[in-house]
């Protein structure tokens, strides 16, 4: 497949404010905290290692606390909900996240796959709740989950540039996700 060199955010995705991403963080500690998993979604795990890039130190504990453990999922988001909180508390050097290189990285489904689900899950909310705070970082979900197809990817920037009403813009990406995965179920 020819990869698309269009991209409606830059080769790196949609940017996202660090203290947006360490914010929104803290809230998912503490909603995980009260859900009855066996360990940390991927993109929870994914999103907390790239949000503690700049705090090495921070990023090595966060993945500790997010490897498979004994002590209960309710302990351990308490600790990672500290970790993002400790994170906020430090200054930043920059305003957004910047890209490490230009190299393509491979394309996992699984990872697609979670990502689509997990946006799903988040746009829904925030229609339902009508707080779109973390709308950029939704962006930035879909952006990740669509990056195995172009087609449906250049759906989704149609989509952003279309709407500029966030929960326009979320109802109107929702289908494109629900395409995307229930394809990947009828492919596997």
């Amino acid at each position: 497949m020819k990869k698309d060199t269009h991209d409606v955010f830059g080769p790196d995705g949609p940017e996202v404010e660090p203290a947006l991403m360490l914010r929104y963080l803290v809230e998912k500690s503490e909603e995980l905290a009260h859900k009855n998993y066996a360990g940390f979604p991927l993109p929870f795990r994914l999103l907390g290692a790239v949000a503690l890039i700049p705090f090495p130190k921070l990023q090595t504990d966060f993945r500790q606390i997010v490897s498979p453990s004994d002590d209960s999922l309710k302990e351990r988001s308490e600790k990672c909900r500290n970790l993002f909180v400790n994170a906020l508390a430090q200054p930043l050097d920059s305003n957004s996240y910047t890209s490490k290189g230009s190299a393509d990285l491979p394309f996992y489904s699984v990872v697609s796959n979670r990502f689509c689900w997990e946006a799903r899950r988040e746009g829904e909310a925030m229609i339902e709740q009508k707080d779109f705070r973390f709308i950029s970082i939704w962006e930035c979900m879909v952006w990740i989950a669509l990056q195995g197809d172009a087609e449906k990817l250049r759906d989704f920037q149609g989509k952003c540039l279309q709407y500029t009403d966030p929960e326009e813009r979320i109802e109107q990406v929702i289908p494109i996700l629900w395409a995307a995965v229930t394809r990947k179920v009828r492919e596997n």
